[in-house]
Order: structure tokens, then C-alpha cells, then sequence
């Protein structure tokens, strides 16, 4: 029975009307046989939803017309109806069940001859009985689309629940990222507001130091200045002198604070560049020895060098900057020892198959608290404040060493015990060192500040055999530079411009070639371009007044073998003269020939003036004037400035900024060779405002130059001016 309602559940599962296939309203319709029955179908209110064609020529589709005439899902449980079908009177039997809200039914269909009603009435318990097995059916049908509904419906609630709850995750994980977002962005805007103070009470510090430092000096320098103006020294030449030494100290230890603040403000904006080429390390060590050697013997300290595994022959590193670190480390060991020695100890490394080389400065000096070993590698910091005032220098000496350590691939380390030494070593990156020669290291007395293979030629070559060409077009310029030149023993030819040069300099028979930058007609860059381009190897040594960022290299970059800036000191210069005489080295492109002029390009001039009075006293020039030759060419240059300035004046009036930058630039190299520094800054201020076309800037500055113009006089005695010079000049200016 089970099998059978399952079965008719199916049937009822279908809104067509379905065949039979599997005889059960066959079966039923065999509990009452009859030769005239015809078709047998069941349904409901819905339609017919099973048919069995009893005989071949019953259609299915008559069930439906069948159930629709009859109306068999009346409310007679047991119904007999007559239907006309194709010309043949069909007799349909319909039963139901009383109450069945479906109006299931069973009904039969009986051809002609059909059974009597007698026959129908005695059948009717089994269609009754198969009326309520089709009911039982649809309901068991009926229930189970009731539970696919309500499953539907609870399927659909768990998907709007899952949609809901997955929403609610979303949305309660987009209000948790933006929580965070918010927190991070209130984070780092906290951590850039304490950079932000940070960086802006580093340079209020970095301010007030600055200010300390350059103060120092700066009031050692006008102190003794006023003394000698007011003739403190009463005639007394020892006095003088001392006075004179005093102010020449702390000038030196004002450039030195400049280059070291230079130095370092290069090294923070990482503007540093670090070349590596192969260099022998006794070069380098020799170079940092010589000179500190002569400071050790003053104070009676032992200076050494130690190789405990010999020299190598050749090292990659740049050799500028390893210098500049070790003179650093040494200066300071010879400087905080009083007594005892100060030992260079070279250590070779090999870590990870790169060599490496430990400079261990080993001294007996004062030694460092250790709550203070860090902290003296800061910007201006020493051990203590007494260390200054004892010692001197600027605080920069160890920020700027661990800089370039690092940028060596090193380190610097310290260890030391108060008043026993410290040791400061410092651990650079030098290439393989497998392929290097170890040589047996010479005596430390045996170090001087090149090798003998270097300075041999030096020596076989002096200044006073040397024939150089100067380009220059400064009428004072090449007057004092030719003075100079001239007095160390060399044969001076002078061209004006950067055209008659070059044509004089590709004639050869030069050991160096002075070449001023800044030129009419043809400036120094394309003079020393054409003479490099015709295969002119004489050394070329770049004159300007240009001392910015990158202007050393657009020199080198044109074929300069050397660089020096205006207004040059006769010492720098026969120097880098010897120097390039000595090497008779080819235009440096090179990383190794950068290297080899680096020391002279690095050098800075100082920046000052000779007034003889504040801000009102006469201007006298700083050149040794009591010198006939040195007296002539301030003579001259007195007499040139107002003309000068005339000729600026008329040029600036006729919109002719170009023209004035020219002469503010000629006047910049001119003053601060005629030994007038004070005039090199407010020229420099015209020629830039010139260019510019700042008509107020102009204007400020051409104003400064003519009040400082109108005090400029021979010496401080006399009452030859540059305003006396020329009254045509003053009333043009």
C-alpha cells in the first residue's frame, strides 16, 4: 500500500495529464471488470492528473474534456453522467470522498453497451475505497509541497539571514579597518608633528651652536683687530705679532668651522659621492702622518704606525674620504693627549670574502665618560663643556668621521677609561685583498705625506723651471697673480681672453695652463674644450669665482685638470701649480684622477675683509703694500673701481642687466685679488641680483659697493681714496 500512495503521490506531481506507464489505475479498474471500460483517470479540483486508455482508441486528452463536463470534483461523493463523444454515448462514473478539500476523485469510463446502474451500485464500496486511497495521495502530496514551501521558505529566511549577518560582518570589519586607518593616520600624523619638533628644535640647537661657534672666534678676531686699530700694541712689534697670530688662529678656526658644516650639511642631504678605485693604503697613512707628525713632536708625543700583517699593495676604496676620516681620528688622539704616544694600528679583516681594514687610534690622552662614548658622535658635542675652552675645536670632527665610515661600508666603535686614553676604531670596506701584495711596512719615521716614486718628479721639476700660460681677463687679477707667479720663479705669459688663449695654449711649450672661467669673447669652458678636442694634455687649472655645488665639477667635466677659487691664496696656488707640474697628468675624467685633485679642489677660501674701522673706518687692502709690486697693483685697482662702478651704473640705466652681472662678476675676482675680501660679497650679491633682472636687488647692492667704495684707501694713514682717485668716477657712481 505504502508503494502504491507513493506512486500515486508521484502522478499527482504533475500538472499534465500522465500515462499509466505502470498500470495501477489498470489494476483498480480489473477489480470490476467490464468489456466497455474505456478509460480510467483521477485528479482533483486542479485537473486531471492520471490516465489509463483501457482499450487502443481512448485518447488521453479525453480524461481532461471528460473531468470539465462532468464537473467531477463536485460535491457528490458518487456521481453516474452520460457524454457524447464522437457520435458514441459515454457513461462516466465519478466517486469522491465527502468533506476532501482537494475534491480528489477516481472516475471510470464505460462505451456503449455500459454497466447498469444496479452493476455501478454494487461496485460502489471499491471506487469508494479507491476514491480515498487517490485522497490519501494528494494529501500526502499536498503535505510534502507544503514541507518543499516551508523549506523553501526557511532556506530563503537562512539565506536572508546569512545575507544579513555576512553584511553585518562587513560592515562592523569596515567600521573596525577605518578605526584603524583613523588610528594609524593619527599615529603618523603624531609621529610627523614630534619629527616636525624634533627637526625644528634640532635646528634652533643646531642654530644656537652655530651661532657659539662662529661668535668664538669671531670676537677673538674683532677684539685683537680693535687693539691693533687703537694701537694697543704701543709700537711694540712682539705685541703685534702676537696680536696678529691670535687673529690669524681664529680665522683658521673659523674656516675650519665652515667646511666642516659644509661637510656635514652635504653628508645629511647625501649629496657625498663616494668613489671606489684602487689606491695604495701607504699613500693614504703617509698623507695623515706627515702633517700630524709635526703637531705631536710640539707637545712631545711618540706618533706610530702598525701593520701587524703587513701593507697590501693596492686597496678599492676612495682614498679622499678614507684620509679625511683617519686625519680626523688622529688630529683628535694628538689633540686630547698630553703625554704619551698616539699609535695608528692597521688590521686587515676578511669577512664574507671582502676584505676589510681596522684602523685602531689608540691614545694615552684624557679618555671619555662612559655615559658620553655615544653622545660625542652628535653634532657639536664633546665629553664636556670644559672641552672646548681646553682643547678647542667645533664638534662636528666625529659626526662627520662616522659618517663617511659608514658611507665606506664601515663603522667607527670607542672604548676608553677617564684619564688613562681611548681607542677609537674605525672598520672600512676595501675590496678583495686576495689578489694584494703584502709588503713589509716601512718605519713610522720613514711615512711622509707622498711616496718616494710620487715626489721624486717634485723635486726634479721646481716652480722656478716652469713656464705657465694665465688666462685671465681681470686687469688686477692677472697683474697679482703674474706677481706671484713670477716671484716663485716662473715665466708668466698672459692672454686676456678665453680666444687668445686658446690660441696661445695650442702652440704648446706650457707646463700648466691658469684658465679663467668666466670670459668675454670665449670663456674658459670652451677654450679648455678646443685645446682638450686638438689633444692639448697640459695641465689646465680652472680659475673662478663660482664655488657652488657642482660648479668644480662642470670645470673637471670641460677638461680641467684642477680647480681653485677667487680670490686665490698664493700658497693654494704655487701648490696646485707644483702639483700638476709634478704629475704632468692628462684632463682628469677619470674616478682615480678626481681623486688626485680632490685635496686642492676641497680647499676654501677664507672670506674677509681689511677694514681698519667698523663699519666707518677706511678699507685698506690686505696685500703687503710695504712690497713696491704688491703696493702697484692696489695703486691700480684703487684707481679702477670707481670706473668700474661708473660703467655699471651707465649699464644698469640702459636696461643693460646682462652687461652689469659681467662687471659685478669682474669686480668679485678683481677686489678679492687686490686684497679687498670686504667688496667679494656685495659683488657677488650685484652680479646675481643682474642676472636676475631684481631691479630693488640691484640697486641695494650697487648702493653697499659704492658706501664701501668711498672708504677704500691705500693704507690707513694715507689720504689717497678710491674716492680721491677719480671725482669723474664717484659723480658717474
Amino acid at each position: 500500500m505504502d508503494a502504491l500512495l507513493s506512486k500515486l503521490e508521484q502522478l499527482f506531481a504533475s500538472d499534465e495529464v500522465v500515462a499509466d506507464e505502470d498500470g495501477v489505475l489498470a489494476a483498480a479498474a480489473s477489480a470490476a471488470p467490464h468489456p466497455a471500460w474505456l478509460l480510467s483517470f483521477f485528479g482533483d479540483r486542479a485537473g486531471v492528473r492520471c490516465a489509463a486508455a483501457l482499450k487502443d482508441e481512448a485518447p488521453l486528452s479525453l480524461a481532461r474534456e471528460l473531468a470539465a463536463a462532468c464537473n467531477a470534483a463536485e460535491k457528490q461523493p458518487f456521481r453516474i453522467a452520460r457524454h457524447v463523444w464522437s457520435g458514441r454515448e459515454l457513461t462516466v462514473v465519478t466517486a469522491g470522498v465527502e468533506g476532501d478539500p482537494a475534491g480528489s476523485y477516481w472516475a471510470g469510463v464505460f462505451d456503449a453497451p455500459p454497466p447498469s446502474d444496479a452493476e455501478l451500485e454494487r461496485s460502489r464500496p471499491l471506487w469508494t475505497a479507491c476514491a480515498r486511497l487517490i485522497r490519501e495521495a494528494n494529501a500526502g502530496r499536498a503535505q510534502v509541497d507544503r514541507l518543499s514551501a516551508r523549506l523553501r521558505q526557511l532556506e530563503a529566511e537562512h539565506d536572508t539571514l546569512r545575507a544579513a549577518h555576512t553584511e553585518s560582518i562587513s560592515a562592523a570589519m569596515s567600521e573596525q579597518a577605518r578605526r584603524l586607518e583613523e588610528e594609524r593616520d593619527r599615529l603618523a600624523a603624531e609621529q610627523q608633528c614630534a619629527a616636525t619638533k624634533a627637526a625644528s628644535e634640532a635646528k634652533t640647537q643646531f642654530l644656537a651652536n652655530m651661532s657659539h661657534e662662529i661668535r668664538t672666534p669671531l670676537t677673538a678676531i674683532l677684539g685683537f683687530t680693535e687693539l691693533l686699530r687703537n694701537g694697543a700694541d704701543d709700537g711694540d712689534e712682539a705685541a703685534r705679532h702676537e696680536y696678529l697670530e691670535n687673529i690669524y688662529r681664529s680665522a683658521n678656526h673659523l674656516l675650519e668651522l665652515i667646511n666642516d658644516v659644509l661637510d656635514l650639511s652635504k653628508i645629511e642631504a647625501g649629496r657625498m659621492q663616494i668613489e671606489r678605485i684602487a689606491c695604495s693604503p701607504h699613500e693614504i697613512i703617509a698623507g695623515v702622518i706627515s702633517p700630524m707628525r709635526v703637531r705631536a713632536k710640539e707637545k712631545g708625543l711618540k706618533l706610530s704606525v702598525v701593520w701587524p700583517q703587513g701593507i697590501p699593495s693596492q686597496i678599492e676604496t676612495d682614498p679622499l674620504r678614507l684620509k679625511q676620516l683617519l686625519i680626523n681620528l688622529v688630529g683628535n688622539a694628538v689633540k686630547f693627549t698630553n703625554q704619551g704616544e698616539v699609535r695608528l694600528v692597521c688590521r686587515l679583516l676578511e669577512e664574507g670574502g671582502r676584505g676589510r681594514i681596522a684602523f685602531d687610534v689608540i691614545d694615552t690622552g684624557v679618555g671619555i665618560p662612559a655615559h658620553k662614548l655615544e653622545d660625542i658622535f652628535d653634532a657639536f658635542a664633546q665629553a664636556d663643556s670644559t672641552v672646548t675652552r681646553q682643547f678647542g675645536g667645533t664638534g662636528l670632527g666625529l659626526a662627520i668621521s662616522r659618517r663617511i665610515a659608514r658611507a665606506l661600508g664601515g663603522e667607527i666603535t670607542v672604548r676608553s677609561e677617564l684619564g688613562k686614553g681611548s681607542t677609537f676604531t674605525a672598520v672600512v670596506d676595501v675590496g678583495p685583498l686576495d689578489q694584494a701584495t703584502l709588503m713589509e711596512p716601512p718605519s713610522s719615521d720613514a711615512l711622509v705625506h707622498e711616496s718616494p716614486k710620487k715626489s721624486a718628479p717634485v723635486m726634479a721639476r721646481p716652480l722656478r723651471n716652469a713656464r705657465v700660460l694665465l688666462v685671465e681677463d681681470g686687469v688686477m687679477n692677472r697683474k697679482l697673480i703674474t706677481l706671484i707667479l713670477q716671484k716663485a720663479g716662473v715665466e708668466v705669459v698672459t692672454a686676456e681672453n678665453g680666444r687668445d688663449g686658446y690660441e696661445v695654449g695650442r702652440r704648446g711649450g706650457f707646463d700648466a695652463i691658469l684658465m679663467d672661467m668666466q670670459m668675454p669673447i670665449m670663456d674658459g669652458y670652451t677654450a679648455t674644450r678646443k685645446l682638450r678636442d686638438e689633444g692639448i694634455a697640459t695641465p689646465i687649472i680652472a680659475l673662478t669665482a663660482h664655488a657652488m655645488s657642482g660648479d668644480e665639477q662642470k670645470c673637471r667635466d670641460a677638461g680641467c685638470t684642477a680647480y681653485l677659487t677667487k680670490p686665490v691664496r698664493s700658497q693654494v696656488l704655487l701648490g696646485t701649480i707644483a702639483s700638476v707640474v709634478a704629475s704632468a697628468a692628462p684632463p682628469v675624467v677619470a674616478a682615480s684622477d678626481r681623486a688626485a685633485g680632490a685635496a686642492a679642489a676641497e680647499s676654501r677660501e677664507p672670506t674677509g675683509g681689511s677694514e681698519a674701522g667698523g663699519d666707518r673706518g677706511p678699507i685698506v687692502s690686505a696685500l703687503a703694500t710695504d712690497d713696491p709690486d704688491f703696493r702697484e697693483i692696489v695703486e691700480e685697482f684703487i684707481l679702477w673701481l670707481p670706473e668700474t662702478l661708473g660703467e655699471i651704473v651707465v649699464a644698469l640705466e640702459h636696461g643693460r642687466f646682462e652687461d652689469a652681472a659681467r662687471l659685478a662678476h669682474t669686480l668679485k675676482g678683481t677686489a678679492g685679488g687686490a686684497g679687498f675680501d670686504v667688496l667679494t660679497a656685495p659683488s657677488k650679491q650685484l652680479e646675481l641680483a643682474a642676472r636676475s633682472g631684481d631691479g630693488e636687488a640691484t640697486a641695494q647692492a650697487l648702493s653697499r659697493l659704492r658706501q664701501l667704495a668711498e672708504r677704500i684707501t691705500l693704507d690707513a694713514a694715507s689720504d689717497v681714496s678710491a674716492s680721491d682717485q677719480s671725482s669723474r668716477g664717484n659723480r658717474d657712481v
